[in-house]
Order: structure tokens, then C-alpha cells, then sequence
């Protein structure tokens, strides 16, 4: 309530109507994206082009709840069973809530795991699980599977240019991940993280508009260390499911 569409607030909250006096529950998540996107996915994944007053923008949504929600004679309740929808209404991709699911297994590539998010997987829009290493063809939300039980812990929505402003406060990077944005070169050397620290194996990416890539994480667990699901990765800070440690491949210049 109150909010504003701008380039310094692009992400939206969905709820289902309060009944009653009883609130709604979070039915979806919506992220707007300024200046560059994957313009090949306009109509499949992202909206068509709309505008603010800080310019123009196209939006990516995802819907977290599968059930009628406008009803107001049987109102939604929390504790809905997990659905993750990429983009309702145009690809509507249902993401897998389960490591062990095999769609995930056939139809997504396994990534690295990072401390305090889990395992990434990843998907192409051309390859599917045999990712091109383009930056447009990357599907632009990838999910996050715990390490010991494999449920989903979170998602985070990709872009493919750096989106930070500059500002202050708790959400210093305009509610994008607080950094640099992620570097589309495999290598730490350059000052940046690396974006392919979150794959595993050999990886090198081209097609982002400016070298970088940007992330912007929703967890669905408390999965820092001092909380009751602290994502741990098997101690290792980034990790592979065979044991290999991304951190040895990427700290080495390519």
C-alpha cells in the first residue's frame, strides 16, 4: 500500500483480498525491469513494454499460490502447498518445489551451491538443460534447493545488465542484490564476483549488454547462519554435487 512504480521500488508484492478482517496471504511477485532485458522473451516470459515516470520498463511476475485467488466465500489461508509459476499467463512455467522432481533432474542443469542459498539450478530456453551460455536464452528465474532435504529454499530473477542505483538504506542496490552485479567473465580477478560461480564445470557466457549479470534473491526459508534453516552446503562456501568446489576452478584466470 502506498507504493509507487519506479525505477528506486521495481519489485510488487501480490496478496489476496482481505475477508472479513482477515489479511490476505502472498499470492505472487512481481519484478519491473528498467533499460536493458532479454528482449526475446518479451511475450513468453516478460510483459510488454510499459512505462513510469522513471521511464520504460517490462515486467516478470511469478505466482506463488495455484488456487482461486479472488474468492471471497472460501478466502485463501496460509499454508498452501508450494507452486512456483514463471510468468502466469504467457510461458506459466511450473518450477519444480523439490530437488528430487524429474522435471528438475531432465529439464534443468545443476549448479553449484552457495552458503545460505542452496543449489542453483538453471535452464535454457533453447538447450534446456544444455545451456548455451547466452545470456538471453537463460529462463530469467532460477530456483534454490536445500542441500540436506531438497526442498525449495528460494528463487532468484536474472537480468543481464547491472540494475543497483545508487541509494541508501536497507535496500541500497533499488531491491536488486547489494553489489556490483556479477561478472559475465569467469574469473574473480577483475574485482567482481563471478556469475558463473554459480554453475559448475566449465562455463563462459556472452550476450550481456554491458559484462555484467544482476540477481535479485526471494528465500522462502531463513537460511542465514543464525537462522532455523541455515544453508550450510556441506561447510563448503560454494560447492558441486560431487564434492568439487567451484571456488578452485573460478579463483584461476581463463
Amino acid at each position: 500500500l502506498g507504493g509507487e512504480l519506479a525505477i528506486n521500488s521495481p519489485a510488487t508484492m501480490y496478496f489476496t483480498p482481505q475477508v472479513g478482517g482477515v489479511s490476505g496471504v502472498v499470492s505472487g511477485i512481481e519484478v519491473d525491469y528498467y533499460g536493458s532485458m532479454q528482449e526475446n522473451l518479451i511475450g513468453t516470459y516478460f510483459s510488454e513494454e510499459k512505462t513510469s515516470s522513471d521511464g520504460t520498463y517490462h515486467s516478470l511476475a511469478v505466482a506463488l499460490r495455484s488456487d482461486d485467488l479472488c474468492d471471497t466465500a472460501n478466502p485463501a489461508t496460509p499454508g498452501n502447498a508450494e507452486h512456483i509459476a514463471i510468468s502466469p499467463g504467457m510461458a506459466n512455467q511450473i518450477v519444480p518445489t523439490h530437488q528430487d522432481s524429474p522435471k528438475l533432474q531432465t529439464d534443468y542443469k545443476e549448479g553449484a551451491c552457495l552458503m545460505t542459498m542452496g543449489y542453483h539450478w538453471f535452464q535454457d530456453v533453447v538447450g534446456g538443460a544444455e545451456l548455451t551460455y547466452e545470456a538471453d536464452n537463460l529462463v530469467p528465474v532460477v530456483p534454490m534447493y536445500d542441500s540436506v532435504d531438497g526442498t525449495l529454499n528460494g528463487i532468484f530473477f536474472l537480468a543481464t545488465n547491472a540494475k543497483q542505483t545508487i541509494g541508501s538504506g536497507e535496500y541500497d542496490g533499488n531491491f536488486w542484490d547489494r553489489s556490483p552485479g556479477l561478472s559475465q567473465a569467469n574469473t574473480f580477478l577483475d574485482g567482481t564476483n563471478p556469475f558463473c560461480a554459480n554453475l559448475c564445470g566449465g562455463c563462459q557466457f556472452t550476450g550481456t549488454e554491458d559484462g555484467m549479470f544482476t540477481t535479485m534473491h526471494w528465500m522462502f526459508k531463513n537460511t542465514q547462519p543464525t537462522g532455523p534453516d541455515f544453508e550450510k552446503c556441506g561447510g563448503a562456501r560454494i560447492a558441486c554435487g560431487d564434492g568439487f568446489s567451484a571456488m578452485t576452478e573460478y579463483t584461476k584466470p581463463l
